[in-house]
């Protein structure tokens, strides 16, 4: 948004309010599944993170960027257990503080078979490929 070349009227957004935006707001909850410019929106952004993944994989080699795009993958987890977060990895996304608060990955929504493929938009977290937690 603020790379835009003029303030926009309006925001449709996936679920969240931008506290202390100068424009009128609508957060849609399932906002991706209700509204196409949010569901555009959404592709865009993972493609986007998917291509810097990518090139974060030659600055870290060891995490497999490349392969998991940094979803919470059992070989992403084990990449942390070894070689601990770089400074790329979010400290405040809430299965890594448990990791290193804890040593442990939380229970919830973890799966050793498959990918946790979670965002986070402000305290919101979101498990694509798992049950809706709500």
């Amino acid at each position: 948004l603020l790379q835009l070349p003029f303030l926009p009227d309006s925001l449709l957004i996936d679920a969240v309010t931008l506290h202390g935006w100068p424009c009128s707001q609508q957060a849609l909850i399932k906002g991706d599944a209700r509204c196409f410019s949010i569901a555009a929106a959404s592709i865009l952004a993972k493609e986007a993170r998917d291509r810097m993944m990518v090139t974060l994989d030659s600055a870290y080699p060891d995490y497999g960027f490349a392969s998991h795009k940094g979803y919470g993958t059992a070989t992403h987890q084990a990449a942390l257990h070894t070689y601990g977060p770089t400074g790329q990895h979010r400290r405040t996304f809430r299965p890594l503080a448990s990791f290193l608060t804890h040593g442990s990955w939380p229970a919830s929504g973890h799966s050793d078979s498959g990918t946790i493929a979670s965002r986070i938009v402000g305290e919101e977290e979101y498990y694509d490929n798992h049950a809706d937690p709500s």
